[in-house]
């Protein structure tokens, strides 16, 4: 009689545990993804093309100056 009682419940801590784990797995995956992204954004090659960037642009004339 309890156990008709309880399996209601055991199936929902089962649904849950099931919907934590993919959440975790989706997590770990997220921090992996930013982790690379975090490297290209800090590689060389970005830093130079960051530099290039500086160096190409027109300096913008001061603001009221003709």
């Amino acid at each position: 009689m309890w156990t008709q009682q309880l399996s209601p419940h055991l199936q929902r801590n089962k649904q849950l545990h099931d919907t934590l784990l993919q959440r975790e797995e989706e997590l770990a995956r997220l921090q992996e993804e930013n982790n690379k992204l975090r490297g290209f954004l800090s590689s060389s090659f970005v830093r130079n093309l960051q530099e290039k960037a500086k160096v190409g642009a027109p300096s913008k004339p001061a603001a009221g100056v003709d």
